[in-house]
């Protein structure tokens, strides 16, 4: 065939090397790469580190430290305000319950027990699911 020839001993030889430059390229362009997450990165980071910055390591734990003792904080600080606010929705259902059912008490005595029966079933109905609502709320939080 015109403008193809035979491929001889030295254009093997030559495409075995180029071969291997090729693949001598390729394993140039490898790199390593690490990766972590959280406040405190790995032992070997925090080697070189400390060979830039001798207490470097000191205070990148004291850091993750403190950050830590926020977080903590601010979850007390959160279940105790939710706490509170369970507490105080309870005390009013309580009341309000109380009340309920002296003013229904005080309608029945004074001569309309219809209007008594009706507020006092109007404050249980409105009253005691605040209260269970709650309860199962303090149980859920309680067993987390």
């Amino acid at each position: 065939m015109p403008g193809q020839r035979k491929l001889n001993k030295t254009d093997n030889n030559l495409l075995v090397d180029n071969r291997d430059k090729l693949e001598k390229e390729k394993s140039a362009f490898m790199a390593c790469i690490t990766k972590y997450s959280g406040p405190i990165p790995s032992p070997d980071v925090l080697k070189k580190y400390s060979e830039v910055l001798p207490d470097a390591p000191d205070r990148i734990f004291k850091m993750a430290e403190m950050s830590l003792e926020s977080v903590i904080d601010s979850n007390k600080k959160i279940i105790e305000i939710e706490s509170r606010k369970i507490s105080k929705g309870q005390t009013s259902a309580l009341i309000i319950g109380i009340l309920g059912i002296l003013g229904g008490s005080f309608c029945a005595y004074i001569g309309q027990p219809t209007v008594g029966v009706a507020i006092v079933s109007l404050t249980g109905v409105t009253a005691i699911p605040g209260f269970i609502s709650a309860k199962m709320k303090k149980k859920e939080k309680s067993d987390r």
